[in-house]
């Protein structure tokens, strides 16, 4: 069995770091440590670039588009499911930062996270499982992570959310009128206009 895909002990670390980098954010935001914005914006960037690099490959024989060609048949299904497995992780972390971040649509994004992830876990188990154990496995545990973690953002209300954020009780409730109401211009003047109101305080900008 070809040890080309099996991670490193290196990006293994490095993949750790950018996760407690990502944990230290969250936790700076919700204990209001930190301007949310740019310091979950800054880990985001980050970890989507470490999945996306090591999904895509680095060196020649790595990179995607280069190692096809020296890849022997049997070896393929690995190299196409550890770049689809960076780039969808790539997207949990987009999806996790449009969570905290309120964006649009996203509990269109944690769906679609949730079902990706999913098809990846089904993928890795029927095409490594016998001949890539050790890609297997390190797709298996981070799909069962994001999805699980991206599943509670979707089913925990977003009052409840919102709530251990922000302590300005009137300002939850604009934003979760907001957010829930994408459309309504009106609600969303009132929200800038209270926001100004607020510059200097910790109280976060409106998502365009």
């Amino acid at each position: 069995m070809s040890g080309r895909y099996k991670p490193s002990i290196i990006m293994r670390q490095i993949e750790f770091l950018c996760w407690v980098l990502y944990v230290l954010a969250s936790v700076a935001i919700y204990s209001e440590l930190a301007t949310p914005k740019p310091i979950i914006l800054a880990a985001s960037i980050v970890n989507i670039a470490f999945y996306v690099i090591t999904g895509i490959g680095l060196t020649r024989r790595t990179f995607v588009f280069t190692a096809w060609k020296i890849t022997p048949p049997e070896d393929r299904a690995a190299l196409i499911l550890k770049t689809v497995s960076g780039l969808i992780f790539a997207f949990c972390i987009f999806t996790l930062y449009s969570n905290e971040r309120f964006l649009s649509h996203f509990n269109t994004l944690s769906i679609v996270a949730v079902v990706i992830t999913t098809i990846l876990m089904f993928f890795s188990m029927l095409l490594l499982e016998k001949n890539h154990p050790v890609l297997n496995r390190f797709i298996l545990i981070r799909s069962s992570i994001f999805s699980t973690i991206i599943a509670l953002y979707f089913v925990v209300p977003l009052p409840w959310r919102l709530s251990l954020r922000f302590n300005d009780v009137y300002y939850r409730e604009m934003l979760a009128f907001s957010i829930e109401n994408p459309n309504d211009e009106e609600a969303k003047q009132e929200l800038h206009q209270y926001e100004a109101r607020m510059e200097g305080s910790d109280l976060p900008e409106l998502q365009d």
